[in-house]
């Protein structure tokens, strides 16, 4: 059972889980071992009976599902590991590239968004650069003033819950996909 235990550490690192996750399964499979050896079973025959590679193959998106990450780097780390294991599969890859599809779907929207606020700033300035060669009154600048500054305001703050749903979206994501290639396990 040592023996086993130690191929399938070795195997579970190899698939880059985290220190934590892999005592988990660890754990869980030394459990259940020791469970069928004392219910009489043979351990040659146990042993035999668990894939190595198929038991690391299904616990990382199994690990992938339970993760929370912490920050943007941790999301991105994990979207690139299922991105990576999605694409290691032939029969996964179409799944790959439906979600690459989705990344870039997200990214191409956050970046039209800041466009969208970098543009409604620079219009500002040209805007307020006519009204001033034009000879507008002083209240006539200030309306347009007040105006704009309240547009763009709730524009930033609907920016801020934007970036937050897109942020959700790609963490909802991960554990989505993760639990669809797992078998809807969460183990």
């Amino acid at each position: 059972m040592e023996k086993f235990l130690k191929d399938l550490e070795k195997e579970l690192k190899s698939k880059k889980l985290y220190q934590h996750e892999i005592d988990e399964i660890l754990a869980y499979y030394e459990e259940i071992i020791s469970d069928r050896y004392e219910n009489g079973e043979a351990m040659d025959r146990i042993i035999e009976s668990y894939d190595i590679r198929m038991i690391s193959r299904m616990a990382f998106p199994q690990a992938l599902s339970k993760r929370e990450p912490e920050n943007k780097k941790e999301v991105s780390k994990n979207i690139g590991s299922l991105l990576i294991f999605l694409f290691s599969m032939p029969i996964l890859i179409p799944l790959g590239i439906i979600y690459l599809a989705f990344i870039i779907v997200v990214f191409a929207l956050i970046i039209s968004s800041i466009a969208v606020g970098i543009s409604g700033i620079l219009g500002f300035i040209v805007l307020m650069y006519q009204m001033l060669q034009s000879g507008s009154n002083v209240g006539t600048i200030l309306a347009v003033i007040g105006a704009y500054v309240t547009a763009i305001s709730l524009a930033m703050i609907i920016l801020y819950y934007i970036s937050y749903l897109f942020t959700y979206l790609l963490k909802g994501s991960v554990k989505i996909i993760s639990r669809l290639v797992s078998g809807g396990h969460k183990a």
